[in-house]
């Protein structure tokens, strides 16, 4: 009931104001001081609302597991803001603060280029990471470097960031070159100028459909073979490796005095060089038509046996899905960086 000197809202039934005392009239009709019902259509849908308000509300009673303050603001204030800085300085252009971290946006976009430069290289992998650690530190600091002082919580929030940084680098660079592939060389071939251990380019889209060649070389599924490089721990990177197709289906291949022979004629020992674990063995193998023959270095130990055709067969007898790429391009080392001759 409203009063008419003060303007006071009162309850109903009151026959004097709270404020200021005033005699209260009260009107012929009645008041209903119901609240309103609740539409039909929103009953079913009370509950949903009812668990969406409790984000807003502070519990009254206390629980046994207690958030530090530092984390809450984690989750709040920085989570938004690492989002956004997906792309390095999107958060502080958006605040306004870009020119706070400039030359982190500059040292990152610099590491990048190097990282993708020197890529297939101890170096290379270097600079990869330092570009992680500069976007995830871009990223912590668009909002919750202030609110964290601590130097603990700043590193574990840190190698948080740095680790959830290297997944989304993995699949976006997969998503973005994924027709490209690499791999190291298993096998020196002068003619190409390759040697074992460089890092060659390789396309998918060279190799989808498209019957292979003598010569060319490829990276595929080589077990016992694989040459590591800088990824000791993945066992599919040590089975991954450049080889070169020299037998093709159909034909008769022999080894002997230390080169290939194809049908009974020899091939060029500079193009189609024999591995030396290939000139102990004298062999003469027809190739299954669904398969190829592939010249690698067998880096598995013989123990004190002598490798014999059977060896050869498990592991130079390659079919056509276990090829990935073929190759087209030298990248490391540097100073021999170049397309490959042609090979066919």
């Amino acid at each position: 009931m409203r009063c008419g000197r003060c303007q006071f809202e009162n309850m109903p039934g009151q026959s004097r104001c709270l404020k200021c005392g005033s005699t209260l009239v009260q009107k012929a009709d009645s008041v209903d001081v119901n609240p309103p019902r609740m539409a039909r259509w929103k009953k079913p849908l009370r509950c949903t609302f009812r668990w969406f308000r409790a984000f807003h509300v502070t519990p009254s009673y206390s629980v046994n597991i207690s958030i530090p303050p530092w984390l809450s603001q984690f989750s709040r204030e920085g989570l938004f803001g690492i989002l956004l800085s997906i792309i390095p300085g999107l958060a502080h252009l958006l605040q306004g603060r870009f020119r706070e971290i400039r030359w982190y946006v500059l040292g990152w976009l610099v590491s990048l280029v190097l990282a993708l430069f020197l890529y297939g290289g101890f170096w290379g992998l270097c600079f990869f990471g330092f570009a992680i650690g500069l976007h995830a530190w871009i990223a912590i600091h668009s909002a919750l470097i202030k609110q964290v002082t601590g130097f603990g919580h700043r590193a574990f929030a840190f190698v948080l960031v740095s680790l959830g940084m290297l997944v989304v680098y993995r699949n976006l660079g997969g998503l973005i070159f994924r027709n490209l592939a690499g791999g190291y060389s298993n096998i020196t071939v002068p003619y190409y100028r390759i040697e074992t251990g460089d890092y060659l380019l390789a396309g998918r889209s060279r190799l989808r459909n498209k019957p292979l060649t003598r010569g060319v070389l490829v990276l595929a599924s080589l077990e016992g073979t694989g040459h590591g490089g800088f990824w000791p721990w993945s066992q599919r990177r040590r089975d991954m490796g450049i080889a070169q197709v020299v037998g093709l289906p159909g034909e008769k291949l022999e080894t002997r005095g230390g080169a290939f022979w194809i049908n009974d004629e020899q091939l060029d020992a500079e193009k189609y060089p024999l591995p030396g674990w290939l000139r102990r063995i004298k062999m003469s193998v027809t190739i299954p038509k669904s398969s190829y023959f592939i010249s690698a270095d067998y880096n598995v130990a013989a123990h004190g046996r002598a490798l014999n055709k059977l060896d050869v067969t498990n592991v130079c007898l390659v079919g056509y899905d276990s090829f990935e790429a073929k190759a087209f391009m030298r990248w490391m080392p540097l100073m021999r960086r170049g397309f490959i001759r042609d090979m066919e």
